[in-house]
């Protein structure tokens, strides 16, 4: 495609849309009239930058949620541009995780610019982390630099619709981000045109974010004057979009692919969807995002996952070891014992060899797991706890998860460790000094097994290693999903103990094949005896219809019956010995 196309194309994206709102920029990409100039780039008179009140709804259901603050001087500023930092900062608080990007607030940045401590720096690492942002070839990121309008949609759309690896291989900068914009209704509301490098102002921003925001929940008809406003994962928008469910039940084994390999999905377990791709779902399963068909998936709302309890061996924190501050171990070695790890490692031995820091829990245990100091914050944070554990099992960081996440890994038989509050009580917070420097933490932590879930009471069901009422009985007990939620949503602070998936060593092979004279060329996978090929590309090649009859079979129009052995991808695979039996196939050398 040519430059003069691209550039046509770009223009064209922008015919005036919607109610107008700020004037944004100049559309004309041959004007010669600086683009950053914000000369003519004022906001709509009726605006006001008074931080209670913009009138302006989109940008008022923004402040409403937290994600855009004014100045009690300088207002809101609707009329300035916006710095990379800012923006991503807004960014990751739309998806819910800002209270998780200050963990990160204090660890290594991978670009040069980015220091450790600096306000922004949890939120540049978290977004990097998640594939939303960025950095310049240099290996500077430039946090300061005001943000261009083509940066601003390439981060949406990093974060609502992300490039398929189709188009990152055929990608023009900036037409492909502008015209999956278009297509997700980015613009709405917008008048007039963008140029993609002028420097982009706070209002048209805010109005790109708030679509984004409601690309979450097409349906959301929230009023902003009730003040409620929620907010899924960012990868709920495509699935939303096509009216999928957030999760989905797999009812047939099906082949689960990713970038780490090929695994099995078995029947029964349940997955994340995140996106539909044609036939095929992108989902989350065992902490990995992947494919797998439409077909080996119930894509019908799942009204509820039933009721899962795990065998969750109880570990007590009070004795016959005494660890009063001891609880996020205690909970961890359950969920470890419950998968069948650590079954020889008592408590104290676990305790014992955690990493340890003076003053910082996101470094290693605060003091002594054995004697309560109320001078230190004696906690662990659980990335560092996660790494520690995974010496003897699967175990992941599941901070940042959904309530439905959680669920979602109980029902597959995986327990989870949440960072609650003593007794559930609400949480209420005290200054500490951590590394010299004074930080306001939660003071009533605790730390509990998440042993299973009841989707039609509604109810979680705990393994509290703190039996401090009666340390002769363990101490497990059903909690009403209403104050799980209520408590566990004040951090979203998680570790999930896993059984690693089964893998499936199977390659990419070319198989010719042969229908009455005719020759083809297919590819099909092979573990090493059996082979699979998509029998829907056979019978397309061969001008034969297929047709579905059930998950488990398949009929072409001679009244063939060939079974289904699993699914990839937008094809039903079938074995080769299979197609042997029929006479209409036959396969060459």
């Amino acid at each position: 495609m040519s430059l003069i196309i691209s550039l046509t194309l770009l223009a064209g994206l922008f015919a005036p849309i919607g109610p107008a709102v700020a004037r944004a920029a100049v559309a004309d990409p041959t004007s010669t009239a600086d683009p950053t100039s914000t000369a003519d780039l004022t906001a709509n008179s009726a605006l006001t930058d008074n931080p209670a009140l913009t009138a302006d709804s989109r940008v008022d259901r923004l402040i409403k949620k937290g994600l855009v603050v004014g100045s009690p001087t300088a207002g809101y500023q609707l009329d300035k541009t916006i710095t990379r930092a800012e923006m991503t900062k807004l960014l990751i608080g739309l998806i819910g995780q800002g209270a998780l990007a200050e963990r990160y607030k204090e660890s290594a940045s991978a670009y040069q610019d980015v220091a450790p401590g600096s306000w922004y720096t949890g939120y540049i690492n978290l977004a990097t982390e998640k594939g939303i942002i960025n950095g310049y070839p240099d290996g500077s990121f430039q946090p300061d630099r005001s943000l261009t309008y083509a940066e601003t949609v390439a981060m949406l759309i990093n974060l609502i619709d992300p490039l398929t690896e189709d188009e990152k291989a055929g990608r023009i900068w900036p037409l492909t981000y502008f015209l999956k914009a278009r297509a997700s209704d980015l613009f709405a509301g917008l008048q007039g045109g963008i140029y993609p490098d002028g420097a982009a102002l706070r209002h048209p921003a805010f109005y790109m974010v708030y679509n984004a925001w409601r690309a979450f929940d097409p349906d959301d008809q929230t009023s902003p004057a009730n003040g409620t406003y929620q907010m899924d994962s960012p990868a709920l928008i495509s699935r939303a979009a096509a009216r999928l469910p957030s999760v989905a039940a797999v009812i047939s084994d099906a082949i689960f692919r990713t970038e780490q390999g090929w695994f099995l999905l078995p029947a029964g377990k349940y997955v994340g969807v995140l996106a539909r791709n044609g036939e095929q779902l992108q989902v989350r399963y065992e902490g990995m995002t992947g494919y797998v068909a439409a077909a080996c998936l119930s894509v019908e709302p799942v009204a509820q996952l039933g009721r899962k309890d795990l065998a969750v061996p109880y570990v007590s924190q009070i004795s016959p070891v005494y660890a009063p501050v001891g609880c996020e171990g205690a909970a961890l070695l359950m969920a470890l014992k419950a998968q069948a790890y650590a079954s020889s490692v008592g408590l104290k031995i676990f305790l014992d060899e955690m990493p340890k820091h003076d003053s910082n829990p996101a470094k290693g245990f605060v003091g002594s797991p054995y004697v309560p100091n109320e001078s230190l914050r004696t906690t662990i944070y659980p990335p560092v706890l996660a790494q520690y554990a995974s010496k003897y099992g699967w175990v992941a960081d599941a901070s940042g998860a959904a309530p439905n996440d959680l669920q979602r890994e109980i029902c597959n038989g995986n327990p989870v460790v949440v960072y609650a509050t003593l007794y559930w009580y609400s949480p209420y917070y005290r200054k500490y000094i951590v590394e010299g420097e004074t930080k306001s933490l939660l003071r009533n932590n605790h730390a509990v097994t998440v042993a299973g879930f009841d989707a039609v009471k509604r109810q979680y069901y705990i393994a509290d290693p703190y039996n401090k009422a009666n340390k002769t009985k363990p101490w497990y007990y059903w909690i009403s999903a209403e104050k799980f939620d209520r408590i566990y949503n004040e951090r979203r602070w998680a570790l999930v103990v896993r059984k690693a998936p089964e893998r499936l060593a199977l390659t990419p092979v070319t198989v010719n094949l042969q229908r009455k004279g005719s020759l083809f060329e297919t590819t099909g996978l092979t573990d090493g005896s059996d082979i699979l090929v998509p029998a829907t590309a056979l019978f397309a090649k061969a001008g034969v219809k297929a047709e579905w009859i059930g998950r488990d079979s398949c009929r072409i129009d001679q009244g063939q019956i060939l079974p289904i052995l699993c699914q990839l991808d937008s094809e039903a695979y079938v074995s080769l010995e299979a197609l042997t039996e029929t006479q209409s196939w036959a396969i060459l050398p």
